[in-house]
């Protein structure tokens, strides 16, 4: 499950591979609430990833 970079679109410019808060604790609630909702469930692992957009897909 993924998604939600327009929650927070300025923590979301970075070249840092870290999660961003607001981001995961909705689409959590999103999983509990709408996806499933009543079923009790664990989360195995978290990852972040970096957007490759524009003219430049490098590091500088």
């Amino acid at each position: 499950m993924g998604g939600g970079r327009n929650l927070d679109f300025k923590t979301e410019e970075t070249i840092e591979l870290n999660q961003t808060a607001l981001i995961q604790n909705k689409l959590e609630s999103l999983l509990k609430t709408i996806i499933l909702p009543d079923i009790p469930f664990e989360i195995d692992y978290r990852w972040s990833g970096i957007m490759g957009v524009g003219n430049q897909k490098k590091l500088l």
